[in-house]
């Protein structure tokens, strides 16, 4: 935990560095965490990662099941990493760095999109784009932090 000198490399250790502010809820809380990270990393992530692709590749008739066959397959990659005992260190170090390039990017892409003049008169205002130049820079500096993580943890 950040500035107590624990290293959590478990999470035992991480629910018993909860117990000094959380008392007995500690475990409960910490673990209905770790349920919760879970559910969000194997059913929405495949399910929006499936969604994007279809709509990439133009999948919208209607009741298309290749956006669902997609997750599945990604569910089916991730239970066999984990049947066969890999960590998915490789693929979360990618996922990182695929984030530290994209997202800086993709907050660029909705700051030109929402002052389109197609909008109208629900363009962006000069406050409005002045929030989202800050937020491209935050974007720019976290994206920065995470390649810089990504690689540094790689050498």
């Amino acid at each position: 935990m950040y500035g107590s000198g624990v290293e959590v490399d478990s999470p035992i250790v991480f629910a018993t560095s909860l117990e000094p502010t959380l008392g007995r809820a500690a475990r409960v809380f910490s673990a209905t965490g770790l349920v919760l990270a879970g559910l969000s990393s194997a059913i929405a992530t495949p399910f929006m990662v499936g969604q994007i692709i279809g709509k990439i590749f133009k999948w919208e008739r209607e009741n298309d099941n290749r956006p669902k066959i997609v997750a599945i397959i990604i569910v089916l990659f991730g239970m066999l990493f984990a049947m066969f005992g890999r960590t998915p260190v490789p693929i979360i170090l990618f996922a990182q760095a695929t984030s530290g390039v994209f997202l800086p990017i993709i907050s660029i892409l909705f700051v030109v999109a929402s002052n389109s003049p197609k909008l109208g008169k629900h363009k962006n205002t000069t406050l409005q784009n002045v929030m989202g130049i800050l937020t491209v820079i935050v974007m720019f500096l976290l994206g920065g932090r995470t390649i810089y993580n990504v690689i540094s943890s790689i050498f």
